[in-house]
């Protein structure tokens, strides 16, 4: 009986480490990574402002992100080139965003309660080898399931650095 329950544990065990080695495979790549929610069901802040960056940013579909995640009620810009407010959003941002190239890459999402930072790589146009891109840090507040604030810093990728580290 040993040998079978020994068999046992070191499959579950190499089950688990497997298991993690495949979620870390993916860290770099959150647009793919399954939000494991059903259909109706309350979603974290983390996954909502995912989700909504994920269809904004990187599908490229701003204006029906912003119906779906941002309160029609209260939406607070502390971006000094934006104003409050939903419908500016779509008229400003998304505007901008359907009308160019530009489209961002998620590199990584935290949480923390109801404020969610996703660090993103951006690009006027990703055709192009020479647009390094931009790094961007956005931070959103999500009230009742919608996203209320929001803030950004956002930087040039420079051509030479002081450093071989990346800024991702």
């Amino acid at each position: 009986m040993k040998p079978v329950f020994g068999k046992l544990v070191m499959t579950v065990v190499l089950l688990a480490l497997f298991g993690g080695w495949l979620s870390l495979a993916n860290a770099d790549n959150v647009k793919t990574l399954p939000l494991n929610t059903a259909e109706g069901a309350e979603k974290t802040p983390k996954q909502i402002v995912t989700e909504f960056f994920d269809l904004a940013f990187v599908q490229r579909h701003p204006a029906e992100a912003a119906m779906k995640y941002i309160s029609p009620d209260k939406y607070i810009q502390h971006n000094p080139d934006g104003k409050d407010g939903r419908d500016t959003f779509i008229k400003g941002f998304a505007a901008y965003v359907e009308k160019s190239k530009y489209q961002a890459v998620i590199k990584r999402v935290i949480a923390e309660g109801d404020m969610v930072v996703v660090h993103s790589h951006g690009f006027n146009d990703p055709g192009d080898s020479k647009d390094r891109g931009e790094a961007s840090v956005d931070i959103f507040r999500v009230e009742n399931g919608k996203i209320v604030e929001h803030w950004d810093v956002i930087q040039p990728v420079p051509e030479k650095s002081k450093n071989s580290n990346t800024m991702f």
